[in-house]
């Protein structure tokens, strides 16, 4: 598991955000907005060619993590008052060729209570910006929000091998 904090601008979330609110509901036909497996929240999923903007500035920064992974998946997870997501871990499915994942803080930490994340039971109090990394087979989880609307952007990645 790896934090690194303000990996995001504020300008680049609300770019992220408009590419959400205004993307229609067509994924490779199927449902991009869909109610999640794994927990209780809404997942909307995205193409490179849609979110790829993002990548680009995390690679502006020559120190950045994103030098080590490949982007696959990007999603949209927006958890409601009482949405959580047990702790598990992940798995890649089948034609995906991911082992780790990134998540990055939309939105400010003010807007909503509790969704505070989980990886192998450490609580992680991330702002808007932050950047969670965590492989596949760490446990993790996002405790059940009591109060308003939490935003993350999460990236499946596969590390790079150099």
């Amino acid at each position: 598991m790896e934090l690194y904090t303000k990996s995001v601008s504020p300008d680049l979330t609300h770019r992220i955000y408009d590419v959400y609110r205004n993307s229609d509901n067509n994924y490779f036909h199927e449902d991009r907005h869909h109610v999640s497996i794994i927990g209780h929240f809404l997942l909307s999923s995205f193409t490179i060619e849609e979110m790829g903007f993002v990548w680009s500035a995390l690679l502006e920064n020559e120190n950045s993590f994103a030098l080590d992974y490949e982007p696959v998946l990007f999603r949209v997870l927006k958890y409601t008052t009482g949405c959580f997501v047990q702790t598990h871990e992940d798995v890649a499915r089948h034609g995906e060729e991911t082992d780790h994942s990134l998540i990055i803080q939309l939105n400010p930490t003010n807007e909503f209570k509790g969704g505070v994340p989980t990886v192998e039971d450490k609580e992680y109090c991330i702002e808007q910006g932050d950047a969670l990394i965590y492989r596949y087979g760490e446990k993790h989880g996002v405790s059940k929000v009591t109060e308003g609307v939490r935003y993350v952007l999460n990236v499946r990645m596969k590390k790079i091998h150099k």
